[in-house]
């Protein structure tokens, strides 16, 4: 259950920066962890929000005082449901001038979690193929995006007929149904092992693949 609540000012320690807070993003993570279900994070009660947009407002010592007014993208644990914000100066990014308030506001954890899946833990070439499962949510269009720019070729996988185009339009070289990839033998044998998710109780990927599983929030990543 959220409450509004009257909080003292945070102030910011050396290293830190204290963002006003103009959008803050909402995520299937904060209504996991306000039900208690996300490990990551902090013991209740607290301030839940983990990506906003603002400015600068002041810094701590340590901090070029001429990041003050800068507009920046926050990524934090917490703490972002709030007209201010205190973070370390290297968690407020500098803001897409070419991108709309919301879209800074919904880019860190979207893309972040896609990237670190992708370039960290998958090790990801620009000669691999990338199944994205899930693709139409945040992290998965994100995927999506940072895998074609890469260099990959990229199956997109839906739940729904509607989603589809959009992801064509993101620039999957190949858009399916995930409930519909043991019609498409040939894509499954070049990525899993042991049949496609409908079939198989595990799928795992062929030989030399990597699985990365981001999240879960549907039951089916």
């Amino acid at each position: 259950m959220l409450q509004v609540s009257e909080v003292p000012e945070p102030t910011p320690a050396p290293g830190e920066v204290m963002v006003g807070i103009d959008a803050v993003g909402i995520n299937y993570a904060e209504v996991l962890s306000r039900k208690g279900l996300y490990g990551w994070a902090p013991p209740l009660p607290y301030v839940v929000g983990m990506e906003a947009c603002g400015r600068i407002e002041k810094v701590g010592d340590g901090v070029d005082d001429e990041r003050v007014g800068e507009r920046v993208i926050v990524g934090a644990q917490a703490g972002c449901y709030a007209e201010r914000v205190v973070v370390p100066a290297g968690q407020a990014l500098p803001a897409l001038p070419e991108f709309s308030l919301e879209e800074n506001t919904a880019f860190a954890v979207n893309y972040m979690t896609a990237w670190v899946s992708l370039m960290e833990m998958a090790r990801l070439r620009p000669s691999d193929r990338v199944l994205i499962t899930a693709s139409a949510g945040g992290v998965g269009t994100a995927a999506l995006q940072i895998a074609k720019a890469f260099g990959c070729t990229v199956y997109a996988a839906a739940g729904s007929e509607s989603k589809l185009p959009m992801l064509r339009d993101l620039g999957a070289d190949l858009a399916v149904l995930l409930g519909q990839m043991e019609g498409r033998p040939a894509l499954v044998s070049e990525i899993f092992e042991n049949g496609p998710p409908e079939t198989a109780p595990a799928p795992h990927p062929a030989s030399s693949g990597r699985q990365v599983q981001p999240g879960e929030a549907s039951g089916v990543s």
